[in-house]
């Protein structure tokens, strides 16, 4: 194998991070780089801004100068040419040239005696046509392949591919598929802030580490179905113009990340910022640690059917109108200030997820688990919930609830009283209730914002109020229970009926009045005070008794009390037949 330099002389071509006529700034330049790469706007190590190359890789002069030897043998118009075979144009060199001198350099061992050997593989805005390394094993060298601003005009395949290594293509422009399908990685995969004409794939991809699109635009969309990543799948901040596919199969192990290290731990999705102008799927894919799609926008359609995040999600700020979330478990998920509009939470699990300000007008959500779900000021025009939706007992906000707040939902009472937001969250399910026509639910909720109204009213010092709102719920528990007004109207009943023996307060008509020492004698004799007791409260009369002295006051203050409780129960069984 030739030396990476040899007797022709070093390739001319250097790379000025301050003169742009050596490279051309691609892909996505963004206000939000400063949060995905948290260095002032620049990945890490970046000289200039859209400029993809660290300081580490300049020499004293502050550039890149290409290791590889100059092909002598390409004759231009102005003779020969002093550039390497991945530097001349395209138009000079053939493709198996390039690729087989491409294989070489990977397969060789590492030269310990040659210091520029070690860079063999840098090909620093590098110009290739169509590149093939399907179906190679290629030895870890202990290098990366740096296609650093690399312009490549045909597809780029590394399909079924073992590569012991990082390849880096940040900044490169692919004008072409991007296409790593069934190939495994020893290290990382990163394409950050570049261009992808066609399809960037890594389906059926094994990598040990990280796959890094993040601020690229991926102009065909991107394949990750059924792809295992060691560590973060990132494609934050990116452009995608296709679909994107996480789809797996249903018979498989449904995994999108896996082992990282010794500690058997498993990696994140990230979407932060990315705007999908076609379709993202991901049915079925299983995500073990936090998954972020904060302010990611998708165009087409977004399908999370059967999609598991066991460590939440964050789906703040996105905008994914109709979206399915199907059979989805979303636990503890943020969904805070999203536009969710015609989603579909058919029976998903959302239980603990934060829905704040967000946008669910039209959502489906029949039998899908919203227990300890926080959605104050959310909008939730037309949605539809059935009796299988679980709201559970108390929501997030109630002082009742054993639910422990989300980092939204804490956010939030600190700006309001969590008392307020209880009430209006209890007055959004019964508005859902009503609008399904779920007249158990509107009840519950109801009561649960009614007893809420109390506390503020105890808190607040307001004791009349408070009282009456005490005696509301005791007596017909807010208009929603008959069945406790009658048994009121009972115990006053019985009460009545106890209380006018004990001064002999009622006699039959000619008779003597009743008293205990009758009844002890004749037990039958209580009957007759429950009797009158009965037709006072309801008004009916008398009847063959007459109240004696006392007893005129005790009758008439039952009368009023049954005249009360009676019309409460009509009003109680209106209320209830109305709605």
């Amino acid at each position: 194998m030739q030396a990476v330099t040899g007797t022709q002389g070093r390739c001319e071509y250097v790379f000025d991070p301050t003169d742009s006529d050596t490279w051309a700034a691609v892909g996505r330049e963004s206000e939000t780089a400063d949060t995905l790469f948290e260095t002032g706007g620049m990945m890490r190590g970046q000289t200039e801004a859209g400029c993809c190359v660290g300081e580490e890789e300049l020499n004293e002069d502050g550039v890149w100068s290409c290791p590889h030897e100059a092909d002598r043998s390409i004759e231009t118009t102005r003779g020969s040419t002093n550039l390497c075979l991945f530097h001349l144009p395209v138009s000079k060199k053939a493709d198996t040239a390039v690729t087989d001198r491409l294989r070489e350099l990977l397969m060789a061992e590492v030269d310990t005696g040659n210091d520029d050997d070690g860079r063999r593989l840098d090909l620093i805005g590098a110009r290739l046509g169509a590149v093939d390394l399907s179906g190679e094993t290629l030895a870890d060298g202990g290098i990366s392949l740096n296609l650093k601003h690399a312009r490549i005009t045909g597809p780029f395949r590394a399909t079924q591919s073992d590569l012991e290594m990082t390849v880096v293509a940040d900044g490169a422009q692919f004008e072409d598929r991007l296409d790593f399908t069934g190939a495994r990685l020893g290290r990382d995969l990163l394409v950050r802030q570049a261009v992808v004409a066609g399809e960037f794939s890594v389906a059926n991809v094994s990598l040990a580490r990280d796959l890094d699109v993040r601020l690229s635009d991926l102009q065909a969309g991107a394949n990750l179905v059924d792809a295992t990543v060691g560590r973060h799948a990132k494609l934050g901040g990116s452009t995608i113009s296709g679909d994107v596919s996480l789809e797996t199969p249903l018979h498989s192990i449904r995994r999108l990340q896996m082992d990282v290290g010794q500690e058997n731990m498993a990696g994140g999705l990230n979407l932060l910022y990315a705007t999908i102008e076609g379709d993202l799927r991901c049915p079925s894919v299983t995500v073990d640690e936090p998954a972020n799609f904060y302010n990611a926008t998708i165009h087409g359609s977004s399908t999370f059917e059967r999609a598991t995040f066991r460590a939440g999600a964050n789906f703040r700020e996105v905008t994914i109108p109709g979206a399915v979330f199907r059979d989805a478990r979303v636990p503890g998920g943020q969904f805070f200030d999203a536009d969710l509009s015609d989603a579909d939470f058919t029976n998903a699990d959302l239980s603990g997820a934060s829905f704040e300000r967000a946008a669910l007008n039209r959502a489906i959500l029949t039998n899908a688990d919203l227990r300890e779900v926080a959605f104050s000021s959310a909008l939730t025009g037309d949605a539809r919930i059935n009796e299988g939706t679980q709201f559970g007992a108390y929501c997030v906000y109630d002082p009742k609830s054993d639910a422990e707040p989300t980092a939204n939902a804490r956010w939030i009472e600190q700006l309001s009283d969590p008392l307020a937001l209880a009430a209006e969250q209890y007055r959004t399910i019964e508005e859902l209730a009503r609008t399904n026509a779920l007249p158990d639910l509107v009840s519950r909720s109801f009561v649960r914002r009614q007893e809420i109204h109390r506390y503020q009213h105890g808190q607040a010092g307001r004791r009349g109020r408070w009282l009456r709102a005490t005696a509301a719920r005791a007596v017909l528990l807010y208009g929603e229970s008959p069945w406790r007004v009658m048994a009121w109207s009972l115990g006053i009943i019985v009460a009545f009926a106890v209380a006018f023996p004990i001064g002999g307060w009622m006699r039959p008509a000619g008779g003597a009045p009743i008293t205990y020492s009758e009844i002890v004698t004749s037990p039958l004799e209580f009957m007759n005070s429950l009797y009158y007791s009965t037709l006072t409260f309801t008004a009916l009369g008398f009847g063959d008794f007459r109240p004696v002295g006392f007893g005129r006051a005790l009758t008439t203050l039952e009368t009023g009390l049954g005249a009360v409780l009676l019309a409460l129960l009509v009003w109680v069984f209106g209320r209830r037949a109305a709605r």
